[in-house]
């Protein structure tokens, strides 16, 4: 049987992408758990927690509001699909609890993953750190998050590396030159080998204080655009 090849599309409330992106998220808990990383994120399910679902559905009108206008933040929401047949690798299984849908060309899409980007902009908690020196960045895309559906199993396999290379591809033509994502650096820096594993090197580190008192590790990495596809840096 050939690769599942994953299209990249921007999201859309109407195909309802936010219930897709909330249980996407819930689904990492269990898998962080396994491997050690249950402290990336803690083991409250996302779509229980204050605020997140309503953050969803704005993320996506706004993505959706600039894409159409040029207006309103720079904010660009991914969904990740792979073409599937029924009556092979056990999707029936699947598609009563995840998402899909029929395209124009009456295909079947299983929606694997999701990221959500933002131009020239960094959340306060990096912004806070004077060390990782990103006040005065500018011409960037900052990564906010980039998750896949455990649920599809391996039907998500290769979503992360389409997805970025999607964002690569956004990056270029909305005219950046670098992309920034940070990751929890606990658990041997599974997380940070993985993006290192992208393309992306290490900027610096950092910590937050939880609410709970303990504290959480980051790793702030970086990738040069030009450096990813090969031309030549300006």
């Amino acid at each position: 049987m050939s690769k599942p090849i994953i299209s990249v599309r921007e999201a859309k409330k109407s195909q309802g992408d936010a219930e897709f992106i909330v249980k996407a998220f819930d689904s990492t808990l269990h898998y962080l758990a396994s491997i050690g990383s249950g402290e990336q994120w803690g083991s409250v399910p996302f779509s229980q927690r204050d605020g997140f679902v309503q953050e969803t559905l704005d993320s996506i009108e706004q993505s959706e509001t600039f894409s159409n206008t040029g207006m309103g933040r720079a904010t660009c929401v991914f969904i990740a699909e792979v073409e599937v047949e029924v009556g092979i690798g056990g999707v029936e299984s699947l598609l009563s609890g995840v998402r899909s849908r029929r395209d124009e060309n009456d295909k079947l899409l299983l929606s694997v993953g999701t990221a959500t980007v933002h131009g020239d902009w960094f959340p306060e908690y990096l912004i806070s750190q004077v060390g990782l020196g990103v006040a005065d960045v500018r011409d960037f895309l900052y990564v906010e998050v980039m998750v896949t559906d455990h649920r599809t199993v391996s039907f998500r396999r290769g979503a992360g590396g389409a997805l970025m290379k999607r964002i690569r591809e956004y990056g270029l033509v909305m005219g950046k030159k670098s992309l920034y994502v940070d990751g929890w650096a606990g658990n041997d820096r599974k997380l940070i080998r993985y993006y290192e594993h992208l393309g992306f090197r290490i900027v610096g580190e950092f910590s937050m204080e939880r609410k709970n008192g303990s504290i959480w590790p980051g790793t702030l990495l970086k990738m040069d655009l030009c450096d990813a596809t090969g031309e030549a840096c300006v």
